[in-house]
């Protein structure tokens, strides 16, 4: 089986290299980087072509994206997106894609610094919205011998939960970004720069997209901010 995956970003290239061990992989990007090795790079037509299709583009394209690949999905396609926001990519996913293409909204809560030791003991999220039962088993049970973590979340539920878990805390390492590595630190201190740098490798854009589109972060980071401000007047 061969899959088709768009958009080769940090985790686009992370995704194809650890598919690639297991299946064909054929993969596009607009933008002329460097593929990993075992990848064919191909058209958006041939990616977009396969039976399971892979979107790891940034979520501000994922709308325009799945426009441009409708014409090309096959009859009864699996499209999966990899997201860190749920609700809009799915919302998009059923608005554009033909009504027999099975639709899997996934967020792999792991990146390409967080797996130098492997997959082992790391989550993904699943939001099975329009697949085969029996697909859905066969995904779970592949995603378990990768010893995954699995979760079964609503796309609502999912962004809910991310709002407080992941878009508040890159908020919060984004801001903290004048602070200076001193000689002299508590290990506790070390230990929250080495996560803060650790988000601070993602980029901007994934930053900006994961509060702009998941409708739960505003409020979320107002209530933080409100939250210091009654703390500041307390001191």
């Amino acid at each position: 089986m061969t899959i088709g995956i768009i958009g080769l970003g940090r985790f686009g290239k992370l995704a194809a290299e650890y598919l690639s061990k297991y299946f064909t992989v054929a993969a596009y990007d607009i933008k002329k980087v460097a593929f990993p090795k075992n990848v064919t790079r191909v058209s958006l037509k041939e990616a977009a072509s396969q039976s399971v299709v892979v979107l790891a583009v940034p979520i501000r394209k994922m709308e325009s994206t799945l426009k441009r690949i409708a014409p090309y999905i096959n009859d009864g396609a699996l499209v999966c997106d990899v997201c860190s926001v749920k609700e809009k990519p799915v919302e998009w996913m059923k608005k554009y894609l033909p009504k027999n293409t099975m639709i899997l909204g996934t967020h792999p809560m792991f990146g390409p610094d967080t797996v130098l030791d492997g997959l082992k003991g790391n989550s993904i999220v699943l939001s099975s919205v329009r697949i085969k039962s029996k697909i859905l088993d066969d995904i779970k049970r592949e995603l378990k011998k990768l010893e995954l973590i699995i979760y079964e979340k609503t796309p609502t539920q999912h962004d809910r939960l991310m709002a407080e878990t992941q878009a508040l805390i890159h908020f919060i390492s984004r801001g903290y970004q004048w602070r200076k590595t001193q000689s002299q630190a508590t290990r506790s201190y070390i230990q929250l720069l080495e996560t803060f740098n650790n988000l601070l490798n993602d980029s901007k854009e994934l930053f900006e997209d994961i509060n702009r589109y998941n409708r739960f972060a505003r409020p979320v980071r107002q209530k933080f901010i409100n939250s210091l401000s009654q703390l500041d007047k307390k001191i």
